[in-house]
């Protein structure tokens, strides 16, 4: 799992990448892409679109055990203003995580992170982001 934000210029087809607006046209093609580098049957790689932090504005009230009601406010707004989750920007300004950041000065990844995306929950995660979700699925698919 990695995110497709900040990926470096040397990554596979990173160079040949398609034009387009869509995050997850993006980030199959890559996926693919390292697939094919990497060429072992039982790679299935995951570019998180865009980051991991993406993932937290699945549900935003999940940030109120961590941070006041204002803070999850702002989260709730900004989430709206996006198709999804996975579609919050990727600038290096308004990436998901300087977004939390921003408006959660004490946000520590390693702590919040993990313990944001557990209250969360991996179902509601999954609903509202279609690609995590979907690697979700090849991953419980394999027999």
């Amino acid at each position: 799992m990695l995110d497709l934000y900040g990926l470096p210029k040397d990554f596979p087809g990173k160079s040949s990448i398609p034009t387009t607006n869509n995050p997850f046209e993006k980030a199959e093609y890559l996926e693919k892409q390292i697939g094919v580098d990497i060429g072992q049957q039982n790679f299935i790689p995951n570019l998180l679109v865009h980051e991991f932090e993406g993932l937290l504005y699945s549900n935003p009230q999940a940030f109120v055990e961590w941070f006041d009601q204002s803070t999850v406010e702002q989260l709730q707004r900004e989430r709206e203003s996006f198709s999804s989750p996975e579609h919050i920007n990727d600038s290096p300004i308004t990436a998901p995580s300087k977004r939390i950041l921003q408006c959660c000065p004490g946000y520590d990844k390693p702590l919040h992170g993990s313990l944001i995306a557990m209250d969360i929950g991996l179902d509601t995660i999954r609903q509202q982001c279609q690609h995590f979700g979907k690697w979700l699925t090849k991953l419980e698919n394999i027999t």
